[in-house]
């Protein structure tokens, strides 16, 4: 009896846990999106002359990149981390004790990594996380991650010989893959994923594929659309371009092809 009231206690407070954080997940949204249409406002009223409108501009699209920057990675990220949680949570097994335990850990794990990226967001926007493990090892340290749901089997193939390319091209590569994910764990219904890297001369090639339910590439499916244009957004970001092929309930496979001489060019 002890033992039941402990692990109700504990779901309760996992539970309470993720609702205040999607509630200050979402009024920093707000906040941010707000403020950044004063401040827009008050530079707008400011311009006298030609050369400072220039300028305002060109401020305006710094402030406006950053708010983006800011609203993709907590989409990515924190979504993604949010969703395994809640996930541990719905797939929680009363009957079984020692597995009920394991999910509860997991999920408080999860949440802890919320908060620290919540307390400082910034760490989400640097490249100090890939610096750290390098673009590999933080792929796979993220399939193991989501391993532990037990939600599908995931297949990571290198081929080619790893090339080492710029911190921050190599972080939007990551969240590319974060973002498939997590658009795979919602949407697809998928039992097996297969994330493949391919190194070639001058090109790198980036597929992710599933076994999932599939969809219409060319409808406007809600949801997935806005993960799939911070996809197309990111491709772009690196000079490359994303391939989409879909069919209704055989799966979807999303290949990226990027060029690495433009990913391991020194920056100025």
């Amino acid at each position: 009896m002890r033992s039941a009231t402990i692990d109700v206690t504990l779901f309760l407070f996992v539970t309470t846990a993720i609702i205040i954080f999607l509630a200050i997940l979402f009024v920093s949204v707000v906040y941010l999106h707000q403020r950044n249409r004063i401040l827009h406002k008050q530079i707008i009223n400011s311009l006298k002359i030609d050369h400072e409108h220039q300028l305002t501009l060109a401020q305006l699209e710094i402030q406006e990149s950053t708010c983006q920057s800011i609203s993709r990675e907590i989409h990515d990220n924190i979504n993604l981390s949010l969703t395994l949680a809640k996930l541990n949570l719905n797939t929680f097994e009363w009957g079984d004790k020692n597995r009920a335990i394991n999910q509860l850990e997991s999920a408080i794990q999860i949440i802890g990594k919320v908060i620290s990226e919540l307390s400082d967001i910034s760490k989400s926007l640097n490249t100090e996380m890939i610096e750290g493990l390098g673009l590999i090892s933080a792929i796979e340290n993220e399939i193991d991650r989501i391993r532990a749901t037990n939600i599908f089997e995931i297949q990571f193939d290198i081929i080619g010989n790893p090339v080492f390319l710029q911190n921050e091209s190599e972080l939007i590569i990551f969240r590319i893959i974060q973002e498939a994910f997590n658009n795979i764990i919602k949407h697809a219904n998928a039992s097996c994923v297969k994330l493949e890297l391919q190194y070639l001369d001058n090109l790198l090639i980036l597929q992710i594929i599933d076994n999932g339910k599939g969809f219409d590439p060319f409808a406007n499916v809600r949801g997935k659309c806005n993960g799939l244009k911070n996809m197309q957004m990111r491709a772009r970001m690196l000079k490359g371009h994303m391939n989409i092929n879909s069919k209704i309930d055989i799966g979807t496979t999303l290949a990226f092809k990027v060029p690495i001489n433009y990913l391991t060019q020194t920056k100025n």
